[in-house]
């Protein structure tokens, strides 16, 4: 995590939690374990606060705007320890060919591989033809309805 990323809603960054640790890692550590042995969050760490920060210039529409979410440091540790538990299960959940999920490869790959088969299938010649379905392939963080 950035040591001097916005804060969330009680108002600490990262650097706070660092500069202060010898003296709150004691219950920090307690709040984690807490979380992974009774499966149950406090409602103040599940408290976020949503910016939206423009994109252009006299945005209009919420597409204009880019989404940010400002978590409690405990709720982005917490957050973190079941990412990194479930990246294992990710493997066998996620199928190779969906590049934008998988961590390395990225959705603009999934763009250039189809503009590649486009243009390949532009060159061929048959007399059965091909057919191309395009997908939505925007990223989650950019649409909101």
């Amino acid at each position: 995590m950035g040591i001097d990323i916005a804060p969330g809603p009680d108002g600490k960054p990262v650097a706070f939690y660092r500069h202060h640790w010898e003296a709150i890692h004691g219950d920090e550590i307690s709040t984690v374990r807490n979380f992974f042995i009774h499966g149950v969050m406090p409602r103040f760490l599940n408290n976020t606060n949503m910016i939206f920060i423009p994109q252009k210039k006299n945005p209009m529409v919420v597409n204009d705007f880019w989404p940010i979410a400002l978590c409690n440091v405990s709720y982005k540790i917490i957050s973190k320890i079941l990412a990194s538990h479930l990246s294992v299960l990710f493997l066998d959940l996620i199928s190779p060919v969906q590049s934008s999920s998988v961590s390395g490869q990225s959705m603009h790959d999934n763009m250039l591989v189809s503009r590649e088969v486009i243009h390949s299938i532009g060159r061929r010649k048959t007399k059965d033809g091909f057919m191309v379905i395009k997908l939505d392939m925007e990223k989650v963080y950019d649409r909101m309805e």
